[in-house]
């Protein structure tokens, strides 16, 4: 791949810095092992939601839908929304 040189001005200076594009690397194991675990905990808790009428079944499938976002939007390196 070529690099394509781009232009950047930040605080009065400018200066020029090469940039490669490329295809984004397919998702790493332990990142789908964590996405798994995350979906595992969701259906724990949104099972227990649908049988359990109690409050404390409640408080325990808010605790799994913490579990599931934390497991399924963690930091990625990527910069964007979620991190």
């Amino acid at each position: 791949m070529e690099p394509t040189a781009v232009q950047v001005e930040r605080g009065g200076d400018s200066f020029e810095t090469p940039v490669v594009i490329a295809a984004a690397e397919k998702p790493v194991t332990a990142e789908n092992y964590l996405r798994v675990v995350g979906l595992i905990y969701l259906f724990i808790g949104i099972s227990s939601l649908c049988v359990g009428g109690c409050p404390a079944a409640i408080h325990f499938y808010v605790f799994c839908l913490v579990s599931f976002v934390l497991y399924s939007f963690h930091y990625s390196g990527k910069l964007d929304a979620f991190d």
